[in-house]
């Protein structure tokens, strides 16, 4: 690679960089698809490595929010059972 040309090197910017599960080939999305293979398998790689995102970058919870958020998706969870927990309960 010391003889490529800066024509012949590709550049993508880490906040718009994405891994595409499907075809494993890194490229600039902000559309949620692949570019090449149309793929909705994205991860984000500045996220992954700790980039720069602003008002999106992630913040610890408190604990006690942390639990407060575990029991309202208990609740809602058990008032509202996925398609798989109500097959589950019918085949018992």
């Amino acid at each position: 690679m010391e003889n490529a040309s800066v024509h012949e090197l590709n550049f993508v910017p880490l906040q718009g960089a994405v891994l595409c599960a499907d075809c494993e080939i890194i490229t600039e999305s902000h559309s949620g698809r692949c570019r090449v293979c149309g793929g909705g398998a994205l991860l984000s790689l500045a996220r992954v490595l700790g980039g720069p995102l602003g008002p999106q970058r992630a913040v610890l919870l408190d604990p006690a929010e942390a639990e407060m958020n575990r029991l309202i998706e208990d609740l809602i969870e058990s008032a509202y059972p996925s398609e798989e927990d109500a097959d589950e309960e019918t085949a018992a």
